[in-house]
């Protein structure tokens, strides 16, 4: 980890964001394989940050709302729909825990957590395909597609674009919070994530399936339909704007992985990104596809350093 002295900012970045979402940036280890990571993650923050400043200008110079025209959401999700996944969460994962420990299986925490934290997702993701079936106009196939002209070829690039913004930048925001924070306590030292920490240790085949398979495909499509599908939805009414919405969802994203205080600011921006994919296209699978890219390149990126 960064400390206040010389530590790469690959190994500051390995403890970031979400379920799997660590992500390794602009790495400096003196090796062949380290070295052409650090040239592709520099690559890749140079490209976000030119996506990004675009975007700004394009913003500033029409003076409009980009927001303005994009696809509506007819829905009747309320607060209580929020609280309902919420609470089938919790009641997931507290009975899949006492199940784990009636059955022995306490004493290997990999495959506790792989069971416990995955299987609460997927009750919680069940709970908002439920919601959506029966409070969302078209169900759940208009939330993942959006509206018939939701993924134009605009959107798709628009898509593309902050996917390149978010793996390129989001690291380097983590790494960056790292280095901050240890400027004035010197010595902090940010903990692991659990998967990254998992893979380390080395672990069965089928244990690394399972740890990949929750970071590639549970922890994304459950995330995104609750912090974008659900919560994002209801706040953008609530508030009565786009913009609040994705706001006050993104903040929820971030703090909700408060365990790792460090990741909270990138864990934010991503948020951010994703939310306003998924208010220009309308579709949730835009915003699935960059979470799965994120969490994907920080796997890949573990795997071979």
């Amino acid at each position: 980890m960064i400390a206040a002295d010389t530590t790469s900012l690959t190994e500051a970045s390995r403890a970031l964001p979400g379920k799997g979402g660590a992500a390794v940036a602009l790495s400096s280890v003196p090796t062949p394989i380290g070295e052409a990571l650090f040239l592709v993650d520099s690559a890749l923050f140079v490209a976000g940050a030119i996506v990004l400043v675009i975007l700004v200008i394009r913003f500033l110079a029409r003076r409009e709302d980009p927001l303005r025209a994009a696809p509506p959401r007819p829905n009747v999700f309320r607060e209580d729909s929020v609280a309902l996944v919420v609470v089938v969460y919790l009641v997931a994962a507290l009975g899949l825990s006492l199940c784990m420990s009636a059955l022995a299986f306490e004493d290997d925490a990999v495959v506790t957590s792989i069971v416990v934290g995955s299987g609460a997702q997927v009750a919680g993701a069940v709970a908002c395909l439920v919601l959506t079936s029966r409070q969302f106009e078209g169900g759940v196939r208009r939330l993942m597609s959006g509206p018939a002209a939701g993924l134009q070829r605009r959107g798709l690039g628009l898509a593309a674009a902050l996917s390149v913004a978010g793996v390129g930048l989001c690291p380097a925001v983590g790494a960056l919070t790292v280095w901050t924070v240890t400027q004035f306590a010197a010595g902090y030292r940010p903990g692991g994530h659990p998967t990254l920490d998992a893979l380390e240790q080395g672990q069965p085949t089928a244990t690394v399936a399972a740890l990949w398979a929750g970071a590639l495909l549970v922890a994304p499509v459950a995330e995104e339909l609750f912090f974008r599908g659900v919560l994002q939805t209801v706040l953008v009414g609530l508030l009565r704007s786009r913009w609040w919405g994705i706001a006050a969802a993104s903040l929820a994203f971030g703090f909700v992985h408060l365990s790792q205080p460090h990741a909270v600011p990138a864990l934010v921006l991503l948020g951010v990104l994703i939310g306003y994919v998924f208010e220009r296209t309308g579709s949730l699978l835009p915003a699935v596809v960059i979470h799965v890219l994120f969490n994907g390149k920080t796997l890949i990126w573990e795997a071979l350093l």
